[in-house]
């Protein structure tokens, strides 16, 4: 139970026990469990892990044909000059099917990143040609704090 004490305008906060008397000792230990619970979420995300990161679950969520939630990636220009169906008529019922995602490697400067992302996928007319593969390239633009893929509408 923390308490709050109010002394000449300075306030300090001390951690007690239930019967209201101070656990100075627990004080430390606190702060080090605190301290450790920081560290685990790691250092801020360069502009490369966090484009690669989107541009990976964006094509995952191609995979597996889930248009709503790859239509989220899509930059707020775009989705307001296209809604989700229209995204669905020009990503569903094309000449291939995506299989899989591979690397993904990006290079950045400034609010732009150049995204290259390996996909794996398998023709829709002509039927028995496995283990095909591409490398698509990627505009990706920073816009209010998020990363955004440049789509054409």
């Amino acid at each position: 139970m923390f308490g709050f004490t109010s002394m000449q305008s300075k306030w300090s906060c001390h951690l007690m026990k239930s019967n209201g008397r101070p656990v100075g000792r627990l004080l430390p230990l606190l702060a080090i469990g605190l301290g450790a619970c920081a560290s685990l979420s790691g250092p801020p995300k360069t502009a490369e892990e966090a484009v690669n990161e989107r541009a990976r679950a964006r094509w995952e969520a191609l995979v597996a044909q889930d248009w709503e939630k790859a239509y989220s990636f899509a930059s707020p220009a775009y989705r307001s000059a296209i809604d989700l169906n229209g995204f669905k008529l020009r990503h569903s019922g094309g000449a291939v099917v995506w299989q899989g995602v591979g690397s993904v490697d990006s290079k950045c400067g400034g609010e732009v990143c150049e995204v290259e992302v390996d996909v794996a996928f398998e023709p829709v007319v002509q039927k028995g040609f496995k283990g095909l593969s591409t490398t698509v390239n990627e505009k990706w633009l920073l816009e209010n704090g998020q990363w955004w893929i440049q789509l054409k509408p």
